[in-house]
């Protein structure tokens, strides 16, 4: 019983840790996301249009 226990603790422990780092990659693209609008409307506010597109075209192109 001890084996099976030491066993169920392991897999336990090595899930948590598969769990933190899928939190971590989740907490950092939504970063990078927040970064990338964040650009992106900063550009936008600066310039009426960026190469040929205002923020209206490009709102359409994205989707």
């Amino acid at each position: 019983m001890t084996a099976f226990f030491a066993t169920i603790r392991t897999s336990f422990r090595r899930q948590l840790t598969y769990r933190a780092a899928n939190l971590s990659g989740l907490a950092t693209n939504l970063m990078f996301a927040f970064f990338r609008a964040a650009v992106l409307i900063a550009l936008h506010n600066e310039r009426s249009s960026v190469n040929g597109l205002s923020i209206q075209d490009a709102n359409v192109n994205l989707n």
